[in-house]
């Protein structure tokens, strides 16, 4: 489990519930005429390889402001989800926006899932995760999920399970948003 969090102006990377990483920075994040991107940089650039399950954009709330137990069952649109995907039978947004997505390169949704015994997959009720090859794979979702963003508190948050590591996967993107300060903490 991955999540980004910005509290006032301190962001934090948590991996599976650890704090590993925070910054303090007044600066606004997001460009509000560009697409969230996941699995790559929003023109496709530096791709990831592996599976994403349960991807959540809050904004206006800092979800998590301490070390936390990352959730066993799927993530729900809670208060100021603005997307919730990567987590049923086709590529949608579970948030009350509804937003379209769109689907680049051949990923697929797989059953894949990071709550061993929660649920089980079925191909036309749950789906389990989007499975990303590296090969032009990634989702983009349409500026107004990540517009307003800015300075503002916020979560961004999923599961990522890589399916191949070299030295240039230290340049893959999980997403962006099209400002380069998440992209270094991605």
């Amino acid at each position: 489990h991955i999540a980004v969090v910005r509290n006032g102006n301190t962001i934090t990377l948590y991996i599976n519930g650890a704090s590993i990483s925070s910054l303090t920075t007044t600066t606004s994040i997001g460009n509000s005429g560009s697409p969230i991107s996941i699995g790559a940089f929003t023109d496709g650039a530096y791709p990831c390889i592996g599976y994403f399950s349960n991807v959540r954009l809050i904004k206006g709330t800092a979800v998590y402001t301490s070390a936390f137990t990352p959730s066993t069952v799927p993530l729900t649109a809670i208060t100021n989800t603005s997307l919730l995907t990567c987590q049923s039978n086709r590529f949608i947004d579970n948030s009350t926006n509804n937003f379209t997505l769109t689907r680049n390169g051949d990923t697929s949704v797989q059953s894949f899932q990071p709550f061993p015994g929660a649920t089980t997959y079925s191909g036309t009720v749950l789906g389990g995760s989007g499975y990303f090859d590296g090969g032009g794979d990634y989702l983009t979702a349409p500026s107004g999920a990540v517009s307003g963003l800015g300075t503002g508190d916020y979560t961004i948050e999923g599961w990522y399970y890589p399916t191949s590591f070299s030295l240039d996967s230290l340049y893959r993107r999980l997403w962006s948003f099209g400002s380069g300060l998440l992209d270094s903490l991605s």
